[in-house]
């Protein structure tokens, strides 16, 4: 079988066919080439205390008007701006934590505040994203610290990496499957406070099949192979990133949050915002591309299929997909997972 190591810009050569224009000017297949929105927003706090209007007592008598505020709890909220006077665990100001309440009185459980549990899906198909808690059914698996990175393995598995710890998401059922030490699968990261995930089909069209998966951190990168007759990651190569992600439109260097390696010939997700023409290519449309987003709040567009750099950036909330209905704030986010149908976002 061909492998085509559909890279992550690090300046290598790539294991198969040379990549070039056909003579129309389309993209070949990617390889390894170079060396505000609503966070799912809810009602906020209630401040209506619930005594309701007093229309009984008499002018000057001293008991007719609202009873004064309690903090029946005793969380240090008064009853006139705590959603819930009966449990401490609930008030306006409190961390979100993945125990299925709503914490921070935002609302919504999990999905809501600063967002800690919760995940989006951009469904490329409507345009729209859908929030939903961390802790979804089976949630014994589900990450409990924050999610590094993420990346999917065939269209229905989205893997989270914290830490130390994987976490295998199921989107067919939406439930965490499996989890465990990270260092099983890649040892080879140990330690390292990852900063970018992508799954690299070999076969563009079959999301399902063989692919690369490249973790990076800082300016190094790890490159594997994954075997999906086997579920095996096998370590391909080590590398430093390439003089690709030294130019004036690459992310500062250990400033990545995350990134996602999607095909806009259909999508066209990137719109005009990403011309090519300054490398040659006779498109000023991108075909594969990865997504980067950096913590300077900007996302960085690069073109994987016949440039292998990057050609654009733009301050992250200008970007369309985080202007599609139910988005979540694009600087929110520290990982995505292409799955081949979408997106799947983590906020840090």
């Amino acid at each position: 079988m061909r492998v085509a190591l559909l890279s992550l810009m690090l300046g290598l050569v790539a294991c198969g066919t040379t990549a070039g224009p056909d003579a129309e000017g389309s993209d070949p297949e990617p390889q390894l080439g170079g060396s505000d929105g609503d966070t799912g927003g809810g009602s906020g706090p209630d401040t209506d205390s619930g005594n309701g209007d007093d229309t009984g007592g008499a002018t000057g008598s001293g008991t007719g008007g609202d009873d004064p505020p309690t903090d029946g709890d005793g969380d240090g909220v008064t009853s006139d701006l705590d959603c819930d006077d009966d449990d401490p665990a609930r008030f306006p100001g409190n961390p979100e934590i993945c125990d299925g309440i709503d914490n921070d009185c935002s609302g919504l459980a999990e999905i809501d505040g600063d967002g800690a549990c919760g995940f989006w899906l951009l469904d490329a198909a409507t345009e729209a994203w859908t929030a939903h808690p961390m802790e979804a059914a089976g949630g014994a698996h589900a990450p409990t610290g924050p999610v590094q990175v993420a990346f999917s393995v065939g269209r229905q598995r989205v893997w989270a990496l914290t830490a130390d710890t994987f976490h295998v998401l199921s989107l067919e059922s939406m439930t965490w499957v499996t989890s465990g030490d990270r260092d099983t699968h890649f040892p080879e990261a140990s330690g390292r406070e990852l900063t970018l995930a992508v799954k690299a089909p070999d076969d563009w069209e079959d999301q399902a099949g063989s692919a690369t998966v490249n973790l990076q951190w800082g300016s190094s990168a790890l490159v594997y192979t994954w075997d999906p007759g086997t579920s095996a990651f096998t370590l391909l190569l080590s590398t430093p990133l390439g003089a690709d992600w030294q130019t004036e439109l690459a992310p500062a260097s250990g400033s990545v949050r995350g990134a996602w390696l999607a095909n806009d010939r259909e999508l066209r997700w990137t719109g005009a915002a990403s011309p090519r023409d300054g490398c040659g290519a006779s498109s000023d449309t991108l075909g594969p591309y990865f997504g980067v987003m950096g913590s300077d709040a900007r996302l960085h567009l690069y073109d994987a299929g016949y440039c292998f750099g990057f050609v654009s950036e733009m301050p992250a909330a200008t970007f369309s997909i985080f202007n599609f209905t139910g988005a979540p704030t694009a600087t929110a986010i520290g990982a995505f997972a292409w799955t081949g149908a979408g997106i799947v976002a983590f906020v840090d």
